[in-house]
Parts: structure tokens; sequence; C-alpha cells
């Protein structure tokens, strides 16, 4: 298990860690340099080890350490859920920036930040 650190969150040692396998435990700050490693995991639909105190992070922390075993157990399941989820899908983000960047080249007038977000965003709100 990691634990983030505080007040400024992990961000690719965040994804380094879960790409490994490894539950991450971060507690949500109160700007984007502390949010940072709870985005990570909302976007990977874990937001039960995001805390919002100190002492929710230490229950979330003695959860799961309360069965190592079953901890353990979980790594490969967690590797894989990790690996093929949107956030390490590095062809379709290329496809969506190769996009963003057509539609700004082929848009009349000066960039405007509506055409980047429509097409960065189909898929939903980011995490």
């Amino acid at each position: 298990m990691a634990l983030d650190s505080t007040p400024w969150s992990s961000a690719t040692t965040g994804f380094d860690v879960l790409a490994m396998g490894v539950p991450l435990v971060a507690i949500r700050g109160g700007c984007t340099a502390a949010r940072m490693s709870s985005s990570i995991l909302k976007g990977l639909g874990r937001p039960e080890w995001i805390a919002e105190t100190p002492e929710q992070f230490a229950a979330i922390v003695a959860e799961l350490c309360a069965d190592l075993p079953a901890l353990r157990a979980s790594k490969p399941e967690l590797r894989h859920r990790v690996l093929a989820s949107p956030l390490f899908d590095g062809l379709d983000l290329t496809r969506q920036l190769e996009q963003a960047f057509l539609a700004m080249r082929k848009a009349p007038g000066p960039p405007s930040d509506d055409c980047c977000i429509k097409l960065l965003h189909k898929k939903g709100p980011p995490a």
C-alpha cells in the first residue's frame, strides 16, 4: 500500500504505484497540486481510497491493512484494471489531441477554448 503525501499529492508517482497494482490512499487537498492523486483515484473508480481528513485517511489505511492476504491477492486485478483504464490509454489521448490541434488550425479567427474542451471531453467530464 502507498500512502500519498500531503499537502502536495503525488501525480506521476501515484500513476506508477497504481500501475504496479499497489493501492494508493490519498487525502484530498484544497488546490490542484493537492488533488492530483485524488483525481487519479476518482478516474479509476476508487473514491473509497480518498480521505477528506487525517482521521479518515488513517481509517482507510487501517481498513486496507485489516486483511493483508486479500490486499496482496488483489494486486494483479488492480494492476490490470489500472492499465486497462482510460487514464492509461495513450492512443486515445493522442487521437483526441490530434483532433483538437486540427480543429484549432481550421478554426477562423483567434483560438477558442470551447473547441478544445468539446473535443477533449467527448467521453464526459474529467475526473
